[in-house]
């Protein structure tokens, strides 16, 4: 036996990931940048979660864990609450896009349901 093999390092484990020509993310421009710990954002990552991902955000919402930030976005909830409403806005329209289906249809579920109790009953003849 060899000593060579026997002191080679074991082969790495194969990783999966999605490869599609569809894209997975959209870098943001920030119109007004944000210093947060040494760091200037001068823009922000909007990405597709994976089922690991969206696994994991729905364990976390369960255990009481509670962001504005939506789970695709990729900066600190820090940054994402000092970021400039215009900015904001831009980054939470793209942010949608990138949602899976689960998601924005919980979503929509929410707001439907907040709009219904929200507008004012007809009043009774």
């Amino acid at each position: 036996m060899s000593t060579e093999a026997a002191t080679a390092a074991p082969a790495e484990k194969p990783v999966a990931r999605i490869v599609t020509k569809v894209p997975r993310e959209k870098i943001i421009p920030l119109e007004f940048e944000v210093e947060f710990g040494g760091q200037v954002f001068s823009d922000i990552r909007v990405r597709r979660l994976s089922g690991a991902e969206v696994a994991l955000y729905y364990e976390q919402v369960q255990a009481g864990y509670r962001s504005p930030r939506p789970p695709t976005v990729d900066c600190p909830d820090e940054v994402y609450d000092a970021l400039d409403d215009d900015d904001r806005y831009t980054v939470e329209a793209a942010a949608i896009d990138f949602l899976p289906r689960r998601l924005r249809e919980g979503i929509d579920a929410l707001t439907s349901e907040s709009t219904e109790e929200s507008s004012p009953s007809s009043p009774a003849s």
